[in-house]
Order: C-alpha cells, then sequence, then structure tokens
C-alpha cells in the first residue's frame, strides 16, 4: 500500500504546474524536496533599457537537489525558444528553504505572443533520466515592442487535376511562407478543402518539419508542406482549395485559391 501511495505523489509532483503548487509534503526515497513557491512576471515587455526576463523558484529540503534550469518554449510547444538557462542557489534559510534565481535575455526579434517557462530539477539521488524531473510550467505574455507585420504565402505548388487510381492517388503541396518578423511568428499554416457544390471546408493543417510523412524536404525553410490522398470513393468534380496562414498576433495573411479537377 506505501508503494502505491508513493508512486501517485511523485507523479502528481512531476507533472505540478506554478499554478497548482502542491500543498502536501512528497514522500519519496529517491528526493524529498518541495516546491514552495515560484515568481515570473505574467507579462514582459522588452525596452532597450531592460531586455532580461528573470524568475525565481524556492524549494523546502533542498539537499537533495543538484541542479535547477529552465527552457522557454512557444505556445504550441513546437519551437525551443531557452534551453538549459542554469538557475543559481542562494543561501539555506533557517527553515530550509532555499531560493533559485535565473535570468535570460529575451531580445525585440523574438515576435509577440505567449510562451511557456519550463522548470526542471536535477537530484543527486537517482541515475539517468530517474534523476530529472519537470517540476512547474509559466505562462507568460510576451511583447516585442516591434509592429506587427502579417504572414505572407506565395509560391503555391499543386497540380491542376488528378487521375484517381486504385487503391489511392497522393497529392503533394508545398507552399512558401514569409513573415518579416521571422518564421518563429508563424502559428499555422493551412488550407480549406470545398467538395464540388460543397460550402462548407475541410481544414488541413501543412508543416515546416521537414517529416516525408508530410511530405516536407526540409525543416525550418518557410515552405510548408502536405500530402493528401483521393481514393475511388471521393465525389468526382472540381474541389477548390484556399490557403492561408496565421502568425502569432493572429494576424492573417494574403489567400490564394487553388481549383483541382479530380477525374
Amino acid at each position: 500500500m506505501n508503494k502505491i501511495i508513493i508512486t501517485i505523489l511523485l507523479s502528481l509532483f512531476v507533472f505540478v504546474s506554478c499554478e497548482n503548487i502542491p500543498s502536501d509534503v512528497i514522500e519519496t526515497a529517491e528526493a524529498d524536496f518541495k516546491l514552495v513557491s515560484l515568481s515570473a512576471p505574467p507579462e514582459f515587455v522588452y525596452t532597450q533599457q531592460d531586455s532580461t526576463f528573470e524568475t525565481t523558484i524556492e524549494f523546502s529540503n533542498p539537499q537533495s537537489i543538484s541542479r535547477v534550469w529552465f527552457n522557454i518554449i512557444t505556445e504550441d510547444g513546437t519551437t525551443m525558444l531557452k534551453q538549459n538557462v542554469a538557475m543559481i542557489g542562494g543561501s539555506l534559510t533557517p527553515s530550509e528553504i532555499r531560493g533559485y534565481y535565473g535570468s535570460t535575455i529575451l531580445g525585440k526579434g523574438i515576435p509577440t505572443g505567449k510562451y511557456i517557462v519550463e522548470y526542471y530539477v536535477e537530484d543527486n539521488i537517482g541515475a539517468g533520466n530517474d534523476k530529472v524531473h519537470k517540476i512547474a510550467s509559466h505562462n507568460f505574455l510576451f511583447i516585442s515592442g516591434q509592429q506587427n507585420k502579417p504572414p505572407v504565402i506565395s509560391n503555391l505548388i499543386a497540380p491542376d487535376s488528378v487521375v484517381v487510381v486504385a487503391p489511392r492517388s497522393l497529392i503533394n503541396l508545398h507552399i512558401k511562407v514569409e513573415d518579416e518578423n521571422g518564421l518563429l511568428d508563424i502559428r499555422e499554416v493551412y488550407f480549406l478543402v470545398f467538395g464540388p457544390g460543397s460550402t462548407t471546408g475541410n481544414k488541413v493543417n501543412m508543416f515546416d518539419d521537414g517529416k516525408e510523412a508530410n511530405g516536407d524536404d526540409t525543416a525550418g525553410d518557410g515552405i510548408f508542406s502536405r500530402i493528401i490522398e483521393v481514393t475511388p470513393t471521393n465525389t468526382k468534380g472540381e474541389y477548390r482549395f484556399e490557403f492561408e496562414a496565421v502568425d502569432r498576433a493572429g494576424a492573417v495573411s494574403n489567400k490564394i485559391i487553388h481549383l483541382l479537377q479530380v477525374i
């Protein structure tokens, strides 16, 4: 029974967020530190006078802590903005609480948007990956100060027609996406597909991840791709594709419309 309780408590500890700091002491043979508090700004505005993002975190019973660090990622988790930023531990207080401080520069080249700080602890008791614990996460809004510009899409590569053969025919779609605020500012690229006589489009996302399954050759080159399939069960006729991109501020690109004949 005790082993079951320990496992449940450890799982709760690893995935706790900064908004839900656990109130119970972690009872585990591997590490007995406890997250006490976390401080980080909910909003960070870049200025030439202040570009340093600062955060602190406190633990009780910190003797089993080897090191503490944080990463900053985009809200959708697809891009790592800052990685392994060390947090320096202070003196142990009489109540056995130790604070850790960390900072990093956030430049104006980073697009305005929502980001996530993820906090990690490595203990000095466990072994391998068991030593590393994701302790908390914190969401914040970064305001870069630069004027936001909507993305621009161009150079669509798509066939004008496709002859359907069994069991399926594959269609490779590629489109170039540019943004004056950088590719990191792109939240999503997609197209809507309207079948013959349809007024309702199905949304399909495109990717710039370098994955063969998506038909993308090189990750991060600004060319977003997608492979779709057409089977003999699809209705024959003219399909309308509407391509768009959206940035992290919600600005929408120009629209490209393409007609495809399914034969």
